[in-house]
């Protein structure tokens, strides 16, 4: 079920008509006000996303609870049967959630702090007649109300405004709110008449100020004897951190699997906008769930939550096919299909079957373009007006030998095909890894580490040698194993702590993790634990990777090899974190609790962390450390520009503007341009600013914008912001490009236009009914302050005070 929408009713949010503010005694007693049963508090976007079997007779009941939301929801269902395939609904069914009196608030998305917002409590009557109507906001720690007859002070305490409801109408009331901690807030508002009561409940973001930043460092604990071992790690902030934007959190799991599982549905940071984006938020859920099966460790509620996953990723990804059963980024607003996201789409599917239902029609077809596409030597390429949107599968110096060695293993992944297309198949199979044994003297690391495993799943007698090639420039260290693109620069151990914990760049996980399949796919067991330590060393907070592939080509095998790593009854792990002399002790780590994440907050203040293992078994722990800075930190290859311009009436004009400054092509290139608080985007007319603007889409507080590429000139958008919601004290907001697969290639700047960052919150009435002409630091400045200040908070009480 999806929400059809909020009622849309006409709200009256001034108060030319002092009592509808209810400044003064009300006439209603206090005594004789309806109480509050419920506070409302869930409020999902979308609800009800289950299975159900039915019985002989096709039908089902489903008992469920309906969320708070005062909306109608509407839903679909499909079903699928072991003989007649699949059905869909041919109509949707609508519920309409409803009651006759209610409160509902007017949020932003988030606030910064510093900034401070008028909150609207709008309260709809459906009741047979007039009501008045006595609205409380709670009193929280969280933050403070300025009183409307005291605006230059703010109270803790809670605040009741009275207001006259008519009859079928609604009447707002207004509370200027001040934030002061971060973090998720919650701000609670009960309305009360004598004929019925409501109240609701809703969580507001307040972030710090800046960009954030974060850096990691895991220690693997690998013990066969009960002698203590211990690591320490180095917590230090660039100059310009955001004063209390500090977090640091250290986990604990038995499990070197265990934070990908436990982050899953969080693993990649990166916007899903495109059919390739697509897949990269469903595949993780197949890796995790084999590794949890393999290990006997799945759970109800995590196997819901990977097939609801790939079910959604699954459907959504059918929407970027085209007609002749190719995939691309942008479906059919790409003139051609894309031989490597095509080969990665019927790939994953494969994988997917043994948990969701895959039309096998829809394989067959993307297998047959990809077969009547291969070129006569045997190698893959992609077609003339078809893109390389992963730039690695090119190869630099060796273009073309990774595609086709992706390529070969999709199709052997698939070489259980029935039909009329075995044939073809196999013969392609043949023809590709034909072409890539005669390619193995010569190719770049990447292509190397990627052609030894296309040759070793297709078993072919050169698969040995190749994998010679690829041990030959492994690098060995610390029990780890690893591979790198090019010659890695060593960690200067001078360098502040927030520098040297950066972990690897994206091909380098790539490479480690392809040739962690290599070892898995030869069964040596043995050979892969140092790989995938090392790669487990690398991972963030949510168990993913610096990109998206490499993210998704390390759980691949991460989850092959530690499905098969058994925890033993020997596990027994004590951890304990020193700081500052106190102890921080989590719990025994043993075969009971090993995939159980266990964690620990430590104070902002920490400087250095030792962590001593004691005990015997594998296990993580992870020290993660989350901040705020004034700039981020820029590395080169894009750059970005904002400028700003004021067009009245709290509309502003942004143009961003980005290039890429390095030799060869950017690749898949993301621009996000954050808004100023209270502001809200105008989206018409921006699909056709820019050729290579594929796609954009409005995320939370920024809109996303998804280009081809970025070139050595500006390439640039447009965007009309209007403030819809007073904000006073405004942040600046940033706007940030980089590459898709090498997102360490990133730029970012902020903007504050002049005409809202001079915005201020009214002092007196007496300003901020204009009886002062200047109103603001300039007649421009002031007319925004009436406009914000005057019309939506506080025009009743000047008319109070003037009565």
């Amino acid at each position: 079920m999806v929400e059809d929408g909020d009622r849309d009713l006409a709200v009256n949010a001034g108060g030319a008509d002092s009592k509808d503010r209810g400044v003064g005694e009300p006439k209603t007693n206090s005594k004789d006000l309806s109480e509050v049963k419920k506070v409302r508090s869930e409020f999902p976007e979308t609800w009800l996303w289950t299975n159900a079997i039915s019985g002989s007779n096709g039908e089902t009941t489903i008992e469920v609870k309906a969320p708070d939301t005062i909306t109608s929801w509407v839903a679909s269902a499909f079903a699928v049967h072991k003989d007649n395939g699949l059905g869909i609904s041919p109509t949707t069914s609508k519920l309409t959630v409803f009651q006759s009196f209610f409160v509902s608030l007017k949020l932003p998305y988030s606030i910064i702090r510093g900034e401070e917002f008028a909150l609207q409590a709008i309260v709809f009557n459906y009741l047979s007649q007039a009501v008045e109507v006595k609205v409380t906001l709670s009193q929280s720690d969280k933050f403070k109300v300025r009183s409307v007859d005291d605006l230059k002070n703010a109270t803790s305490k809670e605040v009741i405004v009275w207001i006259t409801v008519p009859a079928n109408e609604a009447q707002s009331a207004w509370f200027w709110i001040v934030p002061h901690e971060l973090g998720q807030i919650p701000i609670e508002v009960k309305a009360q008449s004598h004929l019925a009561a409501d109240a609701l409940k809703r969580m507001l973001l307040i972030e710090p100020e800046g960009t954030p930043q974060q850096y990691s460092k895991a220690m693997i604990i690998d013990k066969k004897d009960d002698d203590p071992v211990t690591e320490t790690v180095d917590i230090s902030y660039p100059s310009d951190v955001v004063n209390g934007s500090e977090y640091i959190k250290v986990t604990a799991i038995g499990d070197l699997m265990g934070t990908s599982v436990q982050g899953l549905g969080a693993l990649l940071a990166m916007p899903y906008g495109c059919g390739e984006q697509n897949m990269l938020n469903f595949a993780p859920a197949i890796y995790i769930m084999d590794y949890l099966v393999a290990s006997s460790q799945v759970t109800a509620e995590v196997k819901d939550k990977a097939v609801k996953i790939m079910e959604t990723g699954y459907m959504k990804e059918l929407t970027y096919q085209h007609k002749d059963g190719s995939f691309s980024a942008f479906g059919d607003s790409d003139k051609s299909g894309s031989m490597w996201l095509s080969a990665f789409v019927v790939k994953c599917f494969h994988q997917a079957q043994g948990y969701i239902f895959v039309d096998p029609a829809l394989m067959q077809k993307t297998l047959r373009w990809i077969i009547n596409h291969q070129n006569k030597n045997g190698s893959f390429s992609e077609p003339p007006e078809g893109r390389v949107i992963h730039t690695s599968m090119q190869g630099g110096s060796s273009k073309g030998v990774p595609l086709t060695a992706y390529v070969l293993v999709a199709l052997v992944e698939n070489e259980d095909i029935t039909g009329g297309l075995k044939t073809s198949l196999d013969n392609a199979i043949a023809s590709a890894r034909s072409h890539l044994e005669a390619q193995l003297d010569g190719i770049d690391p990447y292509a190397l580490a990627i052609v030894t495993y296309a040759l070793t799943v297709s078993k072919s007698s050169k698969a040995a040698e190749a994998l010679q090639k690829l041990n030959d420039i492994a690098i060995k260290a610390g029990g780890m194993t690893h591979w790198e693109v090019g010659k890695a620069e060593p960690v200067d151990p001078s360098l502040p702590v927030w520098q040297r914990y950066h972990h690897a760049g994206a091909s380098n996980i790539e490479m480690s993790a392809i040739a962690l399949l290599v070892y898995t796919a030869n069964k040596d067991k043995l050979g892969g634990i140092p790989i995938i330590k090392w790669l487990a060393s690398q991972q963030g907070p949510n168990g993913g990777f610096s990109s998206t592939q490499d993210t998704v080509l390390a759980l691949q095998a991460m989850a092959e090899l530690s499905g098969t790593l058994s925890h033993g009854d020997s596990l027994r792990l004590d951890i304990t974190l020193t700081v500052d002399g106190v102890d921080y002790k989590f719990d025994q780590i043993t075969k009971d609790n090993a995939a159980v994440m266990q964690s620990k907050q430590l104070p902002s203040s920490t400087k250095q962390v030792v962590i001593t293992a004691k005990g015997q078994g594998l296990g993580v722990v992870q020290v993660a450390v989350s901040y705020y800075v004034d700039s981020a930190e820029n590395k080169p290859g894009v750059v970005v520009n904002v400028r700003t311009k004021d067009l009245g009436n709290g509309v502003t004009k942004i143009n961003a503007c980005g290039k890429y400054t390095k030799e060869g092509q950017s690749g898949m290139t993301v621009m996000e341009v954050g808004l100023i608080s209270g502001n809200q985007a105008d989206t018409s007319g921006l699909a056709k600013q820019v050729p290579s603007l594929k796609r954009f889409e409005a995320k939370d507080r920024k809109m996303v914008f998804y280009f081809d590429e970025f070139t050595e000139r500006d390439t640039c958008v447009e965007i009309v912001s209007r403030q819809v919601l007073p904000v006073t004290h405004p942040q600046k907001a940033y706007v940030e490009g980089y590459s898709y697969y090498k997102p360490e290639m990133k730029d970012s700047k902020t903007y504050l236009p002049q005409a809202l960052a001079q915005t201020h919150m009214c002092t007196s009435c007496k300003e901020c009914c204009g009886i002062k002409d200047n109103v603001g630091a300039s007649q421009s400045n002031g007319a925004i302050c009436v406009m914000n200040i005057i019309l939506l908070v506080v025009a009743a009480v000047c008319n109070f005070l003037v009565l």
